[in-house]
């Protein structure tokens, strides 16, 4: 059967993958060039399938003829963040039935940080955002923790995007001091928002390795009640989390997306 024809080949569905793929991988747009050199297609096959995706809206093209992710493939992905979240859920109310504060949910959506799901502290005097809310990676430990998991460029790009507003006395707002936090976040395997967000608050993060898009979970609470000394358990309890939805083999949650 040649690939040419009206009916698809397995060959040709293949590339079709590869073509999408290569295009959800890149953290930046992607150049035709680029596409066909990344899946060793010759340019002209790889402009065609790209093409086809564009027309069913599973790609779009930028102002400058870069190709990225369309709506469509946002579609898809509607359907598993919401059994994702399913899956997480119960997870956030143990941590906050455990600690008596606020456990969230968040996930980078283009270059800010939107909360999936809160669990509220029971308490009168909590710190809760709003399911949907969207928060600055630079000033939150979600959004610090999730940065960290970026590459520098991927990171330049949201900051120049989004600017380093300062949210409180305390927010960082020197770019190279936010990459020297980042490589601090690295190396010890959690983020912290110490007032740097909202006054007198305390917010612990850690990532959920190998999301797409990139997620974490967080503790917040106020100052008054959550402190430096609590770091520790806060940071293993998030940590023991992570593991069981990722499990052990590497699969689970962090393949959903």
């Amino acid at each position: 059967m040649a690939e040419g024809t009206e009916q698809p080949t397995a060959r040709a569905v293949h590339r079709v993958l590869d073509v999408l793929e290569t295009v959800a991988k890149a953290e930046t747009g992607v150049t035709l060039g680029d596409i066909a050199s990344r899946t060793s297609q010759p340019k002209a096959t790889a402009f065609r399938y790209a093409g086809a995706l564009e027309e069913r809206g599973y790609l779009v093209r930028d102002e400058a003829g870069a190709f990225r992710l369309g709506p469509e493939v946002r579609t898809l992905q509607v359907g598993q963040l919401v059994g994702l979240i399913d899956q997480i859920r119960p997870h956030l109310m143990q941590l906050r039935d455990r600690f008596q504060e606020t456990c969230n949910l968040g996930q980078l959506d283009g270059d800010r940080i939107v909360y999936l799901e809160i669990m509220e502290s029971p308490l009168a005097m909590r710190l809760a955002a709003r399911i949907g809310s969207r928060s600055y990676v630079h000033s939150t430990a979600l959004g610090k923790a999730i940065a960290a998991g970026l590459s520098d460029d991927r990171v330049r790009a949201i900051l120049t995007s989004q600017g380093m507003l300062r949210m409180t006395s305390r927010t960082i707002i020197n770019p190279e001091a936010y990459f020297a936090e980042l490589e601090q976040v690295r190396q010890q395997g959690y983020a912290i928002d110490a007032g740097e967000n909202e006054p007198d608050s305390l917010c612990i993060a850690v990532a959920i390795p190998m999301t797409e898009p990139p997620l974490a979970l967080s503790i917040s609470a106020p100052a008054t009640r959550l402190g430096e000394e609590d770091i520790p358990v806060v940071v293993e309890t998030l940590r023991e989390v992570v593991a069981t939805l990722t499990g052990a083999s590497g699969a689970g949650v962090g393949h959903a997306l």
